[in-house]
C-alpha cells in the first residue's frame, strides 16, 4: 500500500464550499468571452420605376358634375326617332347614352312610339260590333252542331254534355268537338267549357278525328296514335 491518497479533513462548511469552488474552477473553466456581434448589413434600397401615367380623358363639355346635360339637337333627335318608331337601344347607341336615360328623356319630352293612327269612335264601334257578331254567330253555330250531332247519333243533348264517359258517347262527343273546331273560330278553352271539359280534351278529339278523316283541322296534326289495350279505356273516357 505505497500509493495512499491523503485525506483532507474539513473543519467547517465554509472550507468545504471553498474547496468545491476551487475544484469547479480547475475542472470546468469558464468559456472565453464572446466577440461583440456585428450588425447585419442593411441592403441598399431598390427604386422601382413607376409606370407611365395614362393621359387623362378630356372632360365632356356636356357633363355638369355627374350628369350629362341634354342639348337641343339631342332632344329633337330623340323626338323624331321615337315618333318614327325607332327603338331606344338604337338611339342610345347613336347618342352614346344609356337606354334608361333615352326612355326617361323621351317620356319627359312626350315623344311616344307611334304605331298607327288611333281610330275614331265610329270605327271602334263598328269593329266591336263585327267582333260581337262573329262571336255570337260562332256560339250559335256551335249549339246547332251539338244538336245536329246528337240527332244523327240518336242521343240526347243532355247526355252529350253530361259527365258520362261511355265509349259511344265519347266518340259522339269527339265528333261534335271536331265539327265545332272546323266550322267556327271558337278557341279550344271555349269549346271545352261548352262540354264541361278541358282544352286538352278538345285538342285530343280534333287530332283523333283528323286521323280518321284525313283532314288537318286547325293544323292540329293527323299523327294520332291509337292507345294500347291497357290505356284504351283511359283514352276513350272523354
Amino acid at each position: 500500500m505505497s500509493h495512499l491518497v491523503p485525506v483532507k479533513e474539513f473543519t467547517d462548511a465554509a472550507a468545504i464550499a471553498a474547496d468545491a469552488a476551487r475544484r469547479r474552477a480547475l475542472f470546468y473553466p469558464p468559456p472565453p468571452p464572446l466577440a461583440p456581434a456585428r450588425p447585419a448589413p442593411v441592403p441598399a434600397p431598390v427604386r422601382i420605376a413607376e409606370p407611365p401615367k395614362a393621359p387623362r380623358p378630356k372632360a365632356d363639355p356636356r357633363r355638369v358634375g355627374r350628369n350629362l346635360m341634354w342639348t337641343a339637337d339631342e332632344d329633337n333627335f330623340v323626338i323624331a326617332q321615337r315618333r318614327a318608331g325607332c327603338r331606344a337601344e338604337a338611339i342610345a347607341a347613336i347618342l352614346k347614352r344609356s337606354v334608361k336615360s333615352i326612355r326617361w328623356r323621351a317620356c319627359l319630352l312626350g315623344a311616344v312610339k307611334t304605331v298607327a293612327t288611333p281610330p275614331d269612335e265610329g270605327e271602334l264601334s263598328e269593329a266591336y260590333r263585327a267582333v260581337s257578331e262573329t262571336r255570337a254567330f260562332s256560339a250559335r253555330r256551335a249549339r246547332e252542331i251539338i244538336h245536329f250531332v246528337a240527332a244523327q247519333s240518336s242521343v240526347e243533348v243532355s247526355e252529350l254534355l253530361s259527365e258520362c264517359r261511355t265509349a259511344v258517347l265519347a266518340q259522339v262527343r269527339q265528333q261534335a268537338m271536331w265539327l265545332i273546331a272546323k266550322e267556327t273560330d271558337l278557341s279550344y278553352p271555349v269549346i271545352g267549357r261548352m262540354f264541361g271539359r278541358d282544352h286538352t280534351t278538345v285538342i285530343h278529339a280534333v287530332r283523333r278525328c283528323n286521323a280518321g278523316s284525313g283532314e288537318n283541322v286547325r293544323r292540329a296534326g293527323t299523327n294520332f296514335r291509337c292507345p294500347t289495350p291497357k290505356s284504351a279505356a283511359k283514352g276513350d273516357a272523354l
